[in-house]
């Protein structure tokens, strides 16, 4: 009767609650606009307007992203307070490894601009090369994790190109 009318809508708030803050797939995150997909990656366009506050969002496969507009930013892990507000230069590269250990997080736009970044996911959870890097003119090995190698070709005066091959689908 009445203990039933009270507590089954008090169950139904509870699971709506619960459910409601659960980390959205990264291709849900409203900010995070996917631009390419296929079966062994998927670059994702990352830009946040200042002051925005992203979505806590998942990430399943390990990605490399390159800064192309610079803020301050923080980030909150589920469950946690804020980190510290950090800046990233344009043009610096990171890896994150999420494969086998998938990881939700919340971004944060502190800055006046907007910050974005080109991200690149690899969508292969194993297989990875172990060939050593590649050796080429001005190209020099800046991160590397079990799915990406990222280098730094630098061209100017001395090297105004570079050539290599490579050993396995890049």
């Amino acid at each position: 009767g009445i203990m039933r009318t009270y507590l089954i809508p008090w169950a139904v708030l509870y699971l709506w609650s619960v459910n409601a803050h659960a980390p959205v797939p990264v291709e849900q995150e409203p900010r995070h606009r996917v631009v390419f997909a296929d079966d062994a990656l998927r670059v994702i366009d990352v830009n946040l307007p200042a002051g925005y506050t992203s979505v806590e969002h998942s990430h399943a496969h390990d990605i490399a992203t390159v800064c192309i507009e610079s803020s301050r930013t923080r980030t909150r892990l589920p469950g946690q307070p804020w980190g510290e507000p950090r800046g990233r230069n344009v043009g610096e590269p990171n890896l994150t490894e999420y494969a086998g250990k998938a990881g939700a997080h919340t971004l944060q736009n502190l800055g006046a601009g907007a910050y974005r970044l080109i991200a690149v996911e690899n969508r292969r959870t194993s297989g990875w090369s172990s060939r050593p890097p590649l050796v080429a003119p001005a190209t020099k090995l800046a991160r590397e994790a079990w799915a990406f190698r990222l280098y730094d070709v630098s061209l100017g005066a001395e090297a105004s190109e570079t050539t290599h091959v490579h050993e396995q689908p890049a």
